[in-house]
């Protein structure tokens, strides 16, 4: 197989390189969960809080501090991806221009819409 490897020269610092990660991942929905002890929304968008002093997993809820148990954890990151795949799979196509928001689930032959020819 292939490995992926990181490449930077050796003037680049560490905040350059988290830079670029939120730059790849910026994109990408965070995981937002209730905590199963207080009910208070957790967003999960990376592994580890880097703000707190130590550092805390991001799975810990910032009300109550409580951890959140790892089959809850990967049931709803499973539960996630499901959705991401079944939105993915629905195939809808929609122009960009914001006046027309024409909508089909047929592949476009070309990149300009059918309806307002944009």
């Amino acid at each position: 197989g292939y490995k992926r490897s990181l490449a930077a020269d050796e003037n680049s610092s560490s905040s350059s390189l988290v830079l670029k990660e939120q730059d790849r991942y910026k994109d990408c929905i965070p995981l937002i969960l209730p905590c199963q002890h207080c009910s208070s929304s957790i967003t999960i968008s990376t592994l580890c809080d880097m703000t707190t002093t130590p550092p805390r997993p991001s799975f810990s809820c910032p009300s109550c501090g409580k951890a959140q148990g790892a089959h809850y954890i990967a049931n709803k990151i499973l539960l996630a991806a499901r959705s991401c795949i079944q939105k993915y799979y629905s195939g809808s196509v929609r122009c960009e221009d914001s006046a027309c928001g024409y909508t089909t689930r047929n592949t476009p032959l070309s990149s300009r819409c059918t309806q307002c020819y944009k």
